[in-house]
């Protein structure tokens, strides 16, 4: 995406920031975070994929801060925790408390 903007602002180029303000675009890490939320979103409802997203159980009727709505699959190495669906479980997460 840098380069392009390189290309498409040729001397008009300053710096990547200056280039995403200019263009009204996104960064790709935030489209890609938007992406991956809306595609959890449509898998935590969809019958064939909503076991990869199971709500997680509340054993006791106190309410917390920081509630998390689905269960994040646990991960003993990193390749594993930073897969897609831990991530998407997070992301999920994340909205949820951002919501309420």
């Amino acid at each position: 995406q840098k380069n392009a903007f390189r290309y498409i602002l040729q001397d008009r180029y300053i710096s990547y920031e200056q280039a995403l303000s200019d263009l009204k675009m996104e960064t790709l890490f935030s489209r890609r975070e938007k992406l991956l939320l809306n595609f959890g979103k449509k898998c935590a409802v969809s019958p064939q994929t909503r076991h990869l997203f199971p709500l997680k159980n509340r054993n006791h009727a106190i309410g917390t801060r920081n509630q998390e709505k689905y269960e994040v699959l646990h991960a003993h190495t990193g390749r594993l925790m930073n897969s897609t669906v831990p991530h998407i479980q997070r992301l999920l997460n994340r909205e949820e408390n951002e919501s309420n």
